[in-house]
């Protein structure tokens, strides 16, 4: 077990997907920590019959709850397989199985319930300041859902995620892959759980309207830890066997192990701002973007810094502008284009960009930018060269935006 863990350790500290997105603006890391965590607690208390454990599970399953809605997709898997579970036991002439189950762990089942619902009432009540959020946070979640599910704004495929898993996370697919399919030695509850999390996340996640990237690690971390029980199994029923065909495996751990380091180098240190990477699709801004926030930070340190004048009249940029700019404390936003433009700062959408610079005078000078650039893959695409460089022969789409910015004049 602790070899597992170790293995399932390093699959998630090596993972392209789980690097890249623990560094991102996004909660879903703090669902997949507080939902392992979760299970990490319950396997503790079946070990160890402490409710210390069971009451640790309550608190991250509604620390998670109160992250990001995600988490009421995790308590739909978990508590349809424990209804599975009862229902096999019903018909395989069980019936009192799940009543005994239940009455052997009913303090454990209390006590997670009772410390989730402290919790959960703690961040929805705002420490209780706001009772009327306990009241509607579950009814917002499950409409959030509905919302994004009906309106698609990113939109894709049934089959969304599974390219990225095979190019990303190919080593862990694999193993995952052979622990659904390779016959236990005893009975593996805790496997058929965990194949049943992987399948029942990517049915959801590929049913759902909304295909986003960074819900990927949804679908991965179950696939995770079943990569690494197969994998644990498979070393310790060979152990004992002749030194070649240890070496063998090794062989192959290692080589797999260097495939996957390479696809996490290049994404998140290499690629990190290059759209050719699924996994940034709609998420990363391109690097002279950062280019932009420098020159506006350099010019603004030539006039009043933080109180420099800004005039922004692209309304699509306000969301990054509102914690890019944060510090700045004198932005006129949705400038009209045909207003009186003369700050020493001045953003506007590419295509308005010509009309603007007609208006201004020969003391502004002119940087074209973006706050998002992406491709349109296409079957054609996926080349050699793509899969191992992400080389692709024609440039990005983006959305384009220009900054008009002067300097003070010399005394």
């Amino acid at each position: 077990m602790r070899r597992g863990a170790i293995i399932a350790a390093f699959f998630l500290a090596i993972s392209p997907s789980f690097l890249y997105y623990s560094r991102f603006f996004r909660n879903d890391m703090f669902v997949a920590f507080f939902m392992l965590a979760a299970i990490i607690c319950i396997l503790k208390y079946n070990d160890k019959r402490n409710l210390f454990f069971a009451a640790g599970a309550g608190i991250f399953f509604g620390l998670s709850a109160s992250a990001k809605e995600n988490t009421y997709i995790y308590i739909a898997i978990f508590t349809s397989y424990l209804a599975l579970i009862c229902l096999l036991d019903i018909i395989s002439k069980k019936p009192l199985q799940p009543w005994r189950s239940i009455k052997k762990h009913h303090q454990a089942t209390i006590t997670i319930l009772a410390s989730f619902l402290i919790v959960y009432a703690l961040f929805y009540t705002d420490f209780f300041s706001n009772p009327h959020g306990f009241a509607t946070s579950f009814e917002s979640a499950l409409t959030h859902w509905y919302r994004m599910h009906t309106t698609e704004r990113v939109s894709g495929p049934p089959y969304f995620y599974i390219p990225i898993l095979l190019l990303y996370e190919l080593p862990i697919v694999i193993f995952a892959a052979i622990g659904a399919i390779q016959k236990p030695e005893k009975p593996a509850r805790f496997r058929i759980f965990l194949i049943y999390w992987t399948l029942t996340s990517l049915a959801a996640y590929s049913y759902l309207g909304e295909k986003v990237p960074w819900l990927t690690i949804h679908i991965l971390l179950p696939m995770i830890l079943l990569a690494s029980t197969t994998l644990n199994e498979t070393l310790q029923k060979h152990q004992n066997n002749n030194p070649q065909t240890r070496q063998i495996l090794v062989a192959i751990f290692i080589t797999t192990t260097l495939l996957l380091v390479f696809s996490s180098l290049q994404l998140n240190y290499h690629n990190y701002t290059d759209p050719a990477e699924p996994l940034i699709q709609a998420a990363q801004p391109p690097q002279k973007f950062q280019e932009m926030l420098d020159k506006i930070d350099e010019v603004a340190n030539h006039w009043d810094r933080y109180n420099t004048e800004i005039h922004v009249t692209d309304t699509a940029i306000e969301t990054q502008f509102l914690w890019y700019l944060r510090h700045y404390e004198n932005i006129r936003w949705k400038v009209k284009t045909d207003s009186q433009l003369n700050a020493p700062l001045i953003v506007v959408h590419d295509t308005d960009a010509p009309k603007v610079q007609n208006k201004l005078s020969n003391q502004y000078q002119r940087l074209d930018s973006a706050k998002m650039n992406w491709y349109w893959f296409k079957t054609k695409d996926i080349t050699p060269e793509y899969i191992l460089w992400r080389e692709m022969k024609n440039p990005p789409d983006e959305y384009g935006i220009t900054l008009f910015y002067k300097y003070p004049p010399k005394s």
